[in-house]
């Protein structure tokens, strides 16, 4: 349309609004199908990422309930959403983390647990032929599948699910009917 019809035929407000709902409602992709979208987060000053596909929320952090007994990377149980969620340290065990500023929910079902985060430093878009080769002892055996120019290691969540140190073992509930063992 030409400045000189749009000038001759105004549009209303309601075909305005409507054009700029078109146009914000558009999907956005990225800009490459290969690029890996992660969220960025910091453990006791390490910086990782973790894959969105990946992470079933983020929230912030909450008070944790210490479990007597427990394997020293589980910091605590936290309550999101009603349920109980395992929150466990990435890097190591912090005795002083009674309340993480944010947690990164991963898993799915039983397996679901939380990783404790300091800080979030936002999503990003990796491009894999930038990534570099981890070096897993630089970073706290927390396993990494590659590592970014600037030393952001990005998270193998399945690989990291899969550590015995992540586990915990969900008891089959009692049933006060049944006889005991």
């Amino acid at each position: 349309m030409s400045l000189e019809r749009e000038r001759a035929a105004p549009r209303t407000p309601d075909e305005i609004l409507r054009e700029r709902a078109r146009s914000l409602a558009r999907t956005a992709r990225p800009e490459r199908e290969d690029l890996i979208e992660a969220v960025g987060f910091t453990v006791s000053g390490q910086r990782y990422a973790a894959p969105l596909r990946d992470v079933v929320e983020v929230v912030a952090g909450s008070p944790l309930a210490r479990v007597p007994h427990a394997p020293a990377s589980l910091l605590g149980l936290a309550t999101v959403r009603g349920s109980l969620l395992a929150v466990f340290a990435l890097g190591g065990p912090d005795p002083d983390r009674a309340r993480p500023a944010w947690m990164l929910v991963l898993g799915e079902g039983a397996g679901q647990l939380a990783i404790a985060a300091d800080e979030l430093t936002g999503a990003d878009r990796l491009d894999p032929r930038e990534l570099l080769t981890a070096d897993v002892a630089d970073l706290d055996a927390a396993p990494v599948t590659a590592v970014t120019r600037d030393g952001v290691g990005l998270l193998d969540v399945d690989a990291l699910l899969a550590l015995d140190r992540f586990a915990v073992e969900n008891p089959t509930p009692w049933d006060p009917g049944s006889e005991h063992p």
